[in-house]
């Protein structure tokens, strides 16, 4: 349990509930469903085109500049 550590999250109920159902459908734990998620998560994040990376940061600061980009666009 060394390489392991500790981390509270505080969810939407209902979220909760879709996690718990999933969890119980695939007889796992909500930790290891979380667990895995995460991890999934993060290996999809780091193998995305860095373009794509790029082009969703672009996005992002777009839309909290309140800048609507087109679908279509790129």
């Amino acid at each position: 349990m060394a390489n392991r550590a500790n981390l509270t999250l505080s969810l939407p109920k209902k979220l909760r509930s879709q996690l718990e159902a999933i969890a119980h459908t695939e007889k796992r734990s909500l930790n290891n469903l979380v667990e895995l998620a995460l991890e999934d998560w993060l290996e999809l994040r780091e193998t995305l085109h860095p373009q794509f990376m790029a082009d969703i940061k672009e996005a992002r600061v777009g839309v909290k500049r309140g800048e609507i980009e087109p679908v279509w666009k790129g």
